[in-house]
């Protein structure tokens, strides 16, 4: 009987203890003389249970707080890390397309510069054989204008002497009718001649 009664207020006590509600202090005018001292020695027992399950629960939480703040930082650290990566590929990437559309820029700037000299090339030597046709041209055209001009003046020339120069005018007319004389005088030689050859073979075939 004694031992079920304080076994249960041992235990409401301690339930007590550990709800946070006070337990009330023994007073000396007990039933039994040990009360007292059994009373006391489960309080202290209590207090020291409180104290070690405080400081286990203080350890607890300062460990669990550690790993969420090493958790915290091991993440921030793994974000800087891939925003780092992320940064140096996307470097890496823009030099090479850099590098790729120089190249191109540089093939297309010598294909542009090759196009243009092969065109201005092709511009000086059309411009230099139109040039030398029309300085041809203008070759001809201007030595028939002095060839014309210079027969003007040599007939103008030969008029004007034969006109100042009347005796050998006279002479010079002289000669050309003698010459037309003895020249058609030919002619009708040759012809009696032709003529005669004809009759000739015209005899030996009879």
């Amino acid at each position: 009987m004694f031992l079920t009664v304080w076994k249960s207020k041992f235990y409401g006590a301690f339930r007590r203890l550990l709800d946070g509600v006070g337990m009330p202090v023994p007073h000396r005018s007990t039933a039994h003389p040990t009360h007292w001292l059994i009373s006391t020695q489960v309080l202290n027992r209590a207090k020291v249970g409180e104290e070690r399950t405080r400081k286990r629960l203080a350890k607890e939480r300062a460990e669990a707080a550690s790993k969420l703040h090493e958790k915290v930082r091991r993440e921030k650290r793994e974000l800087q890390a891939c925003a780092k990566l992320q940064a140096f590929y996307r470097g890496h990437l823009g030099r090479k397309a850099a590098r790729r559309w120089a190249v191109k820029r540089a093939e297309l700037e010598a294909m542009n510069a090759l196009m243009t000299a092969s065109a201005i090339t092709i511009e000086r030597v059309f411009r230099g054989y139109m040039g030398r046709i029309a300085a041809s041209v203008a070759r001809m055209e201007m030595a028939e204008f002095i060839s014309m001009i210079r027969l003007e003046e040599a007939q103008a020339d030969e008029d004007e002497y034969w006109r100042t120069h009347g005796w050998a005018r006279l002479k010079r007319n002289v000669m050309m009718f003698v010459r037309a004389t003895f020249e058609r005088k030919a002619d009708v030689a040759e012809e009696d001649m032709k003529m005669i050859q004809s009759l000739t073979a015209a005899m030996d075939e009879d």
